[in-house]
């Protein structure tokens, strides 16, 4: 995963190189099925839980978004 600078995923620390498992509970198979998730969920949630695997272990991170 890209992640960009001063991003909310930077920010919650998301690293260059984790890979999104789950956004908010729901399975993330692709970049496309990822994309779409955040676009659903930003319009509706205030922040976003990832289910994340690095370095050959899963985390929970919590992104917080900004207001629309």
């Amino acid at each position: 995963m890209e992640v960009m600078d001063g991003s909310p995923a930077f920010a919650a620390n998301v690293l260059q190189g984790d890979v999104v498992l789950e956004v908010n509970g729901a399975a993330v198979i692709d970049r496309t099925q990822f994309q779409g998730a955040l676009t659903s969920a930003s319009a509706k949630e205030g922040t976003l839980t990832f289910k994340i695997l690095r370095n050959g272990t899963e985390k929970l991170v919590v992104v917080n978004l900004p207001p629309p």
